[in-house]
């Protein structure tokens, strides 16, 4: 079975050999359809990401399962954001606009969340603050509507503010402290006690997020 499901949950809390145990676990047969093999092996990425190995070769072998009917789909559009953080910037911020065009024109508003974070993460890769400002501030404004379409929610905040700390804006703070309350909020309401450790520590976004709130002076918290 392809539970990327349960392998993305793991992720997210941290817990990321739970995670690698899944992905071993998982029995990927021709069987199952070739989107969910891709979507599968963007969830490997994902995970190899996170441990600091390399993910080009499981996304081409994703791209390779995605025929041309999957183009400008659901797998397609995951796929891409993914290469987004694997490619050089100026690539990385191409793949991602290529994206974000698609959703604009079907009107898919929590895929432009996506879209719109990891334009603004390559932008800041190239780098060109005010395109990544632009991108992050559209990414924040459908945020207060809508949820992020295969994205983990705090990433959404953790780029924004980053995009917001080098334009040297004086709502970064805001965001941050928005985005940590966010995570301590999920903590205490959703994630058991024995995976909280690794939730703050283990799961990169939440780690930096708390961090950087840690080092806000004391006028950045009032």
């Amino acid at each position: 079975m392809c539970d990327y499901s349960l392998a993305t949950s793991y992720l997210h809390l941290g817990q990321l050999a739970r995670a690698q145990q899944v992905i071993r676990a998982a029995a990927v047969s021709p069987e199952i359809a070739a989107g969910v093999r891709a979507k599968f092996l963007v969830v490997h990425a994902r995970l190899a990401d996170a441990l600091g190995q390399p993910t080009a070769l499981l996304l081409r072998q994703a791209d390779q399962l995605l025929a041309p009917d999957d183009l400008h789909g659901t797998y397609w559009r995951q796929l891409q954001l993914e290469w987004s953080l694997a490619l050089e910037p100026a690539q990385a911020l191409t793949r991602a606009r290529a994206v974000l065009a698609v959703t604009e024109k079907s009107e898919q508003f929590g895929a432009q969340i996506s879209a719109h974070t990891r334009c603004a993460a390559a932008a800041l890769r190239v780098p060109d603050a005010a395109a990544a400002l632009a991108h992050a501030r559209q990414a924040l404004d459908l945020l207060g509507v809508y949820d992020p379409d295969d994205m983990y929610r705090a990433e959404v905040g953790w780029v924004a503010w980053k995009a917001l700390d080098a334009a040297q804006e004086r709502s970064a703070p805001a965001v941050l402290e928005q985005t940590v309350a966010w995570i301590l909020d999920t903590e205490r309401l959703h994630v058991p006690e024995v995976f909280r450790e690794s939730f703050r520590l283990r799961n990169r976004v939440n780690r930096e997020l708390l961090l950087a709130a840690s080092a806000l002076p004391r006028s950045g918290r009032d």
